[in-house]
């Protein structure tokens, strides 16, 4: 973390490639937006 006066913080977050390189769907509910990963999909429907 690293902060700046006037100017902000800047946060810098370090995963393993497996945790930051995978599909997802993006759901929006009551204006929160949730990632779920693809492989535990099974079925989508619209509404």
């Amino acid at each position: 973390m690293y902060t700046e006066p006037g100017k902000g913080t800047t946060f810098s977050i370090r995963v393993p490639v497996s945790l930051s390189v995978i599909q997802s769907m993006l759901v929006e509910v009551n204006g929160h937006v949730y990632s779920i990963p693809l492989m535990q999909v099974e079925e989508t429907i619209h509404v």
